[in-house]
This record gives C-alpha cells, structure tokens and sequence, in this order.
C-alpha cells in the first residue's frame, strides 16, 4: 500500500473513532444529566414566541385550565421560559455542552395551554418536531423548521404561514383565510380545511395529498412529486405546474384549470362541465367534447391525460 494512502487511511479512521467516541461520551453524559422541569404560568398571554435550536415541541390543551411548559432536557442545557407582554417566550439556553464535536442531545418542550383563548403563534427550530393538537384556537401561525416534521390539528382563523428545508407538513380542522406553504424536500398533506382565501402550495421534491378542502384559488408549484386532490372545491382557479410528477383528481372542481407538467400523467374527475383543450407529446388524449363550462388547460410531454365529468 502507498504511504499516502495509508497515512490517509489512518487519518479517516483516527476521525472516525473520535467521533464514535464523542457520541458515546455523550449519550452516556446526557442519560446521567436528564432532568425534566416544569414551569408554571401565573400570567395570561395570547401569543405564543419559541425559538429554540435542537427540541420537539408540542402544544397541547390543558384540561385543568391551567398553562404550564414541561421541559425534559439536561441539567446544563436548559430552555429559559417566561411570561413578557402578554407572550410566552421559549428560548433555548446554551450554555454548556460536553463534547468533542458538539453533538447535541435531543429535547422535548411540552407547552400546556388555556382553550378559551386564540393565540398568535411564532416558531422557529433548527432540528426538531413540531406538533399542535386539537381542541386549540390560533390567529395566525408563523412557523420556520430547517430540519423535521410539522402538524397541526387546531383551527386557525387568519394566515398560516410555514416554511421548511427538509421535512413533512400535516394540516388538519382549521378555516383559515390563506394557506402559504414552502418546503424543500418533504410531503405536504392537508384534510378538513375551508379557506377562504387562497392556498399556495411550493415544493421542491415531495408528494402533495389534499382532501376535503374548499377554497378560492389553490397554486401548487414543484419540480419533483405528485399531485392527488380529493373532494377539493376552489369557486376560482387551480393552478398546477410540475417538472416530473403524477397528477391525480377526483370529485374534485374549479371555475378554472391549468395543469402543467413535464413528465407525468394526468388523470381528473370534475364535479362539472369543463370546456377541455388537452396536449401531450408522448401519450394518449381522452377528454369530453363540451362547448360549455369552465375553461381547462392541461399538456404534459410525456404522459397520459384523462378527464372525466362526474355529476
């Protein structure tokens, strides 16, 4: 063997074996140091602000009526939670950490919340899940993820706004006025939701799943992933552009379709007439011959296209 294929060989495994043992120290270092605390909230607030790095969070009801913030962490790394002009603020408190490489453990913020009352909610994570249950009211959500998965089954009233880089997005039981959605690579999936606004949908690389949703206009842009709505209403435009992906509709309708995609087939039931001008260069055509309804665009390159009136 070559001396500097050798000196790099030992150099990788030398690399490897640090880090091994630097998570090592620290699985053990951080089951030793776990600590759970619970913080107490006297004071009333109507929003809601977390900023936290590498924690799940989870809003939940409080059936006692009572607020309160489980933090389960360790006994050096802490989240600071405090009550401060009518908002709960979280806030992830680095302050110390054990280790080679900084390998960091992973926490869980439980955060008990009053239903008779509608929040304002602003979170940002680096790493982490991010659950809302049910039974809860929201203004508006802001919500920004780099790493991990969201879902929220409570109903918001005015925008819900939510960005992530790499992970899934689960809406559910809400009727807010607009839905704007940005993720990079993850599924978007939404149920149960009457907008009465618009609803923007971007993706990178992801399936988008929707169901029982009624709305005004509904844009959906992505370059890699599928499209199936079901039972999904829109009294204006649906707007669909893909580079590669499936399109699938059912019992589903808008005053106004245009689908566009690269390389996928294209399969929709409308619930009316739809006067339909349908191209493909690599597939088969099969569309009703109507001079009445709404106008629909679809082309595809490679793919089949199919339309379908249900009534």
């Amino acid at each position: 063997m070559k001396k500097g294929i050798k000196i790099t060989l030992i150099a990788v495994g030398s690399f490897l074996g640090l880090v091994a043992l630097d998570l090592g120290v620290s699985l053990i270092y951080n089951k030793a140091n776990e600590a759970t605390n619970t913080h107490e909230l006297e004071s009333s607030f109507n929003k809601i602000k977390i900023d936290v790095s590498t924690s799940d969070i989870e809003i939940i009801k409080a059936n006692d009526g009572k607020g309160k913030v489980v933090c389960k962490e360790t006994k050096k790394i802490k989240h600071d939670v405090k009550v401060e002009d009518e908002t709960l603020k979280i806030n992830f408190n680095y302050k110390y950490r054990f280790s080679l490489f900084m390998f960091t453990p992973s926490f869980k913020v439980q955060v008990y919340v009053p239903s008779n009352v509608e929040y304002e909610l602003n979170s940002t994570s680096s790493t982490g899940e991010f659950k809302v249950g049910s039974d809860l009211a929201f203004t508006n959500v802001n919500s920004q993820i780099s790493t991990g998965n969201l879902s929220i089954a409570s109903n918001v009233k005015n925008e819900v706004k939510i960005k992530l880089s790499t992970g899934d997005v689960s809406l559910s039981k809400m009727s807010p006025n607009s839905i704007n959605i940005e993720t990079s690579t993850g599924k978007i999936e939404l149920k149960d939701i009457g907008c009465s606004g618009d609803i923007e949908l971007k993706s990178s690389t992801g399936s988008k799943y929707l169901e029982n949703i009624t709305s005004k206009n509904l844009t959906s842009t992505s370059s890699t992933g599928d499209l199936k709505l079901k039972k999904v209403v829109l009294s204006e435009k649906l707007n669909s552009t893909t580079t590669t992906g499936k399109i699938k509709l059912s019992e589903s309708d808008a005053r106004e379709v245009d689908i566009k995609t690269t390389t996928g087939d294209v399969d929709a039931e409308f619930l009316s007439d739809k006067i339909v001008y349908a191209k493909t260069r690599t597939g088969d055509v099969d569309v009703p011959k109507s001079t009445t309804g709404g106008l629909c665009s679809i082309e595809t390159t490679t793919g089949d296209i199919k339309v379908t009136i249900k009534k």
